[in-house]
C-alpha cells in the first residue's frame, strides 16, 4: 500500500523490470539505454565514457551507464549521450549562430551547442566572390557586413587547441557561409546526429534542402536556384524572395521541419535518410499533425524494426 502510495504521487517508481521487459543485448553502433547489454566480441576490449562490466555478466558483454549512441573506435566502446552537449572532432560540418562580433580581435564568436563558443577568425572565412587577398583595416571595421549577431552559418571544424577552443572555417568551399535563404531553424541534441560524409543535402521535394550540422542545428531552406547542388549560399548574396513559394511549398517546408521533431521526440537518429522517411510518410496527412499521438506511434512502430 505505501509503495503504491508512493508511486501515485510521483515520488518513486516500479521496478524497471516491472514495468517493460528488459532489452536484448545491442550490437555496436545502436541506441542504448541506461542498463542495455552490449556485445563486445573483441579481446581486450576498452571500456569508455558510458560503459562498465559486471562480474555477472558474461565477458564478451558490456553495459550501458547512459542514454545515447553506442560509438566504437577500434576497441574503445563509448557511449555518446543524446542530452549532452556537442562534443566537436576536426572535420566536422556545423551550423551556427554568431553570437558576438570582436573587430578588436578580428573574430567572431559562434554558438554551435558545445560548452564553450567556437571561434571564427577573420582569416578563415570567404571572401565575397572568392577573392585571396590579404585582411586589411577595413575588414576589420566591415566585419559585421561579412557575418553580423544572430547570422546563421554552415562551417567546418578546423581546429581544437590545447586550451579546448574550437576554431572554425567557411573558407575552403562555397557550400559554407551565411545561410541566408528564406528557411526555418531547428535544433535537436547532439546526440541524435550521426556522423556521415553528407551535410548538404535534398530531400527529395523540389528545391527544398537541408543542412545536417553534426552539432544538432539543422536549418531547412527553400531556394528555387538550387538545382544540381547543395549547400550555402555565397556570402555576398541576398536571401532568397519568397514570391515564388506556393501553399504546397509552404506546406512541404513544414513538414520537413516536423519531420525532424518527429525524430527527435521519439529519440531515434537523425539523418539524411530517415528525415526523407518521415517526411515522406507525412505526405498524405496534415504538418500539424504529424506532432500528434497517433502519428508518433506509428512513426515510432516502422522506425523502430
Amino acid at each position: 500500500m505505501e509503495e503504491q502510495k508512493a508511486t501515485a504521487n510521483g515520488r518513486f517508481h516500479t521496478p524497471l523490470e516491472q514495468r517493460i521487459p528488459l532489452p536484448k543485448v545491442a550490437p555496436a553502433a545502436s541506441l542504448a539505454l541506461p542498463g542495455d547489454a552490449i556485445y563486445a566480441p573483441e579481446q581486450n576490449t576498452l571500456r569508455g565514457h558510458g560503459i562498465f562490466w559486471t562480474p555477472s555478466d558474461e565477458s564478451k558483454v558490456l553495459r550501458a551507464t547512459l542514454a545515447g549512441t553506442v560509438e566504437r573506435i577500434n576497441k574503445l566502446v563509448t557511449i555518446r549521450s543524446w542530452r549532452g552537449r556537442y562534443v566537436p572532432n576536426v572535420g566536422d560540418v556545423v551550423v551556427g549562430r554568431i553570437a558576438q562580433v570582436l573587430p578588436a580581435s578580428r573574430r567572431w564568436k559562434v554558438d554551435i551547442q558545445a560548452r564553450q563558443d567556437a571561434v571564427l577568425t577573420l582569416f578563415a572565412i570567404r571572401l565575397p566572390g572568392a577573392v585571396q587577398r590579404r585582411r586589411t583595416r577595413e575588414d576589420e571595421l566591415n566585419m559585421r557586413a561579412f557575418y553580423a549577431e544572430t547570422d546563421l552559418i554552415a562551417a567546418e571544424v578546423q581546429e581544437i587547441k590545447a586550451d579546448g577552443s574550437i576554431m572554425l572555417h567557411t573558407r575552403l568551399e562555397d557550400k559554407f557561409g551565411r545561410l541566408s535563404q528564406f528557411g526555418v531553424f531547428v535544433s535537436v541534441p547532439p546526440g541524435l546526429i550521426r556522423r556521415t560524409g553528407r551535410a548538404f543535402a535534398s530531400l527529395g521535394y523540389p528545391h527544398l534542402w537541408v543542412v545536417l550540422g553534426v552539432n544538432g542545428y539543422i536549418w531547412i531552406y527553400w531556394n528555387p536556384e538550387e538545382t544540381d547542388r547543395a549547400g550555402a549560399v555565397a556570402d555576398e548574396a541576398e536571401p532568397t524572395s519568397t514570391s515564388l513559394l506556393t501553399t504546397g511549398d509552404a506546406e512541404a517546408l513544414c513538414r520537413a521541419r516536423n519531420a525532424v521533431l518527429v525524430l527527435s521526440m521519439l529519440s531515434l537518429n537523425v539523418s539524411i535518410e530517415s528525415i526523407r522517411y518521415v517526411f515522406a510518410a507525412g505526405a498524405v496527412t496534415d504538418p500539424a499533425a504529424m506532432l500528434e499521438p497517433r502519428f508518433l506511434q506509428a512513426m515510432q512502430k516502422m522506425l523502430g524494426e
